[in-house]
């Protein structure tokens, strides 16, 4: 059985129409920005991205100490 409660406040929403984690939509043409210790799979992440806002282009490069992105287009 589940125990009902009260008293309790509903936290602050952190995804979708809460604060972004990379500034996708901040960028202008030739503008980048610095993702430090990036995982393994940012490659598809920023891949995903190009093809969601399109016709914004993304281009990255991995750096020492992490990824940078850029906007191209």
């Amino acid at each position: 059985m589940f125990e009902i409660e009260t008293g309790f406040a509903i936290p602050e929403q952190t995804k979708r129409g809460g604060k972004r984690k990379y500034p996708w939509y901040e960028l202008e043409v030739g503008q980048s920005f610095f993702v430090p210790d990036a995982y393994s799979s940012f490659s598809a992440l920023v891949r995903a991205q190009t093809t969601r806002m399109a016709p914004r282009k993304f281009e990255h490069r991995w750096v020492d100490g992490g990824v940078r992105v850029w906007r191209t287009a």
